[in-house]
């Protein structure tokens, strides 16, 4: 008779190797406001996920086109430079890259024209598994986020935004930690670190008090739902990580 050891060792191959079908989880990706050089960041990690047998859908501003097995794709409202401009000329010539009160109006635009999509609307009807959302001024995905009701792995292709860390207990000390928004280093002077200081309080504050209402307006209205939390809330109640 087989050891109980053996016999776990052996039920333990047994469950390995068989087909992974049988495990397949549904996921969604989605992001209102992206660029292709944040989407290729996680981008194969999706890829593998599907490779793998899973059901990936993809909600994103941009496409590969491509047909790949156990993958859809949805195209959102794709980024423009007549929403912010050219950023990467922005930096170029010296110029302020985000005016973060100008910020809310291409965010509003944005928000507003994705939820009218017929193909975003859908994905509230469907059940998901997993849903993988890009953490950089995507505020407006927590109407959808809340009505999936589903586990949620937040993706930053840089550090994380203040704001989200805040939320999530791991707030940034601004001593050595710089905004996204500012060309600092970890070791800054008394008038960086200031200044620092400074930016991630006023970030924070338009974020918590400014954008975040106004996004829970629009995808209440959008959604006819008058009862869904705002972003931090729905943050707290559905992440499991951030990447």
């Amino acid at each position: 008779m087989a050891s109980p050891a053996k016999l776990i060792l052996t039920l333990s191959m047994c469950f390995h190797l068989a087909p992974d079908a049988a495990d397949s989880a549904k996921i969604l990706s989605v992001a209102f406001i992206s660029s292709k050089s944040h989407k290729i960041t996680y981008e194969p990690l999706l890829y593998e996920l599907a490779a793998r047998g899973h059901d990936v859908t993809i909600a994103n501003p941009f496409v590969s086109g491509k047909n790949r097995t156990n993958v859809r794709e949805i195209r959102t409202i794709e980024y423009s430079e007549e929403m912010m401009g050219n950023l990467f000329e922005k930096k170029l010539r010296g110029e302020e890259i985000v005016n973060p009160f100008k910020l809310i109006d291409v965010l509003y635009k944005n928000c507003e024209g994705t939820y009218d999509l017929p193909a975003v609307r859908q994905l509230i009807d469907e059940k998901f598994d997993l849903v993988f959302v890009s953490a950089l001024m995507n505020e407006c995905t927590a109407g959808l986020v809340h009505k999936l009701n589903t586990s949620v792995i937040l993706i930053s292709p840089v550090s994380a935004p203040s704001h989200v860390a805040t939320v999530l207990g791991n707030p940034s000390p601004t001593s050595f930690v710089p905004h996204l928004l500012i060309p600092f280093e970890d070791r800054m002077t008394f008038w960086e670190r200031t200044a620092n200081f400074l930016v991630h309080s006023i970030w924070d504050l338009l974020m918590f008090y400014y954008i975040q209402p106004t996004m829970a307006e629009l995808y209440r209205q959008k959604l006819h739902d008058p009862n869904i939390p705002l972003y931090n809330e729905v943050l707290r109640q559905h992440t499991s990580l951030i990447l």
